[in-house]
């Protein structure tokens, strides 16, 4: 695992880069290199973020994770000065594209904006769409996607937007700002290595885990030891795991499978349903077709996408969509099956 800590500005990275092991890069300035955590200081929005984090990620390929730390205002008198917060989802001005944040954990939403909030009119009509601003967390988000990579976001709130020029108290206080997100990060990283490390499967030498698996697997199995009661053993038996490790498949296809089975017995309805719409939909799959249903399968629609490229095969998926069994469609949404 590799992962890349991104922040705006020096202030708010100075503790990671007192007690990280970390040297400066001889080319890039203000990327940080370690064994296993990097650093890297992008500069205050979007652009600045899009260009200096695109060409670290160019350069640096084995970086697995990237992790946004550093301050944010509160559009919201009542959210608490000091608090520490992963929002739940990223929005930006001027941008119809979100993303959600991989490690949320409260029911917030942050946005980011190309200037700093200054005055309350302003504030008032971006918490319309969120609760915390900030000036980087969404081209953070839109980079991570553009090569494939897990993001979270963390912030510290710092002041609340009032009729007043950005406050120089926070330029002050940036060194107490930087140990509490120090010791935040240092507490989570711990929580995250007790959790996986209590669970024997990451011992399993005939798997292999990438970071979203091994997340993936922790998470799942995690559900399962809450929701059934069962020992992680007995789980894993239920999966008929030694079948899996003994299997001719290559050790990450392994894991693939288990967390396949996992989440079919964490979510058997949902499985079910989508067993079905796999069934119903084969024919026209057949055809260089695709169906989109709701991710959590709960409207009764779909977005139907097929590539044409022939007279002949265009009649074939009219003919066919025209036969879709769409009545036997609304039963299986209804749930009217024999589970």
């Amino acid at each position: 695992m590799k992962q890349l800590l991104v922040f705006a500005h020096r202030g708010e990275a100075q503790t990671f880069l007192k007690e990280l092991p970390v040297k400066a890069h001889a080319r890039l300035q203000n990327l940080y290199l370690g064994e296993r955590t990097s650093i890297l200081i992008t500069g205050e929005g979007e652009q600045s973020v899009i260009s200096n984090l695109s060409m670290t990620l160019g350069i640096c390929e084995e970086i697995t994770s990237i992790v946004n730390l550093g301050i944010c205002g509160a559009l919201n008198p009542e959210i608490e000065i000091g608090s520490i917060i992963s929002p739940r989802t990223i929005y930006a001005e001027s941008e119809f594209k979100s993303y959600p944040n991989n490690d949320s954990s409260h029911k917030i939403d942050l946005i980011t904006t190309k200037r700093r909030v200054l005055s309350l009119n302003e504030s008032k009509k971006l918490s319309h769409i969120a609760t915390l601003v900030d000036r980087e967390a969404w081209a953070v988000a839109f980079c991570a996607k553009k090569f494939n990579i897990n993001f979270s976001v963390t912030k510290l709130v710092s002041d609340h937007i009032r009729e007043a020029v950005f406050c120089e108290n926070i330029k002050e206080r940036a060194l107490e700002y930087s140990q509490s997100l120090y010791e935040y990060f240092c507490d989570q990283s711990r929580i995250e290595e007790q959790e996986e490390s209590s669970l024997s499967i990451f011992e399993n030498k005939s798997l292999y885990f990438t970071v979203s698996s091994k997340r993936n697997t922790n998470n799942l199995l995690k559900a399962l030891l809450s929701k059934t009661q069962l020992d992680e053993q007995s789980i894993l038996e239920k999966i008929n795991i030694k079948s899996i490790s003994d299997s001719d498949s290559s050790p990450k296809e392994r894991v693939n499978l288990i967390n396949e089975r996992l989440t079919q017995e964490l979510y058997p309805f949902k499985t079910k349903i989508s067993s079905l719409l796999q069934d119903i939909t084969k024919d026209l799959r057949k055809y260089d077709s695709e169906f989109k249903f709701d991710k959590d399968l709960e409207k009764k629609s779909f977005r139907f996408i097929a590539n044409i490229d022939s007279k002949e095969k265009r009649d074939i998926v009219v003919k066919l969509l025209k036969d879709f069994p769409y009545e036997e469609f609304e039963k299986i949404m209804n749930g009217e099956f024999d589970v």
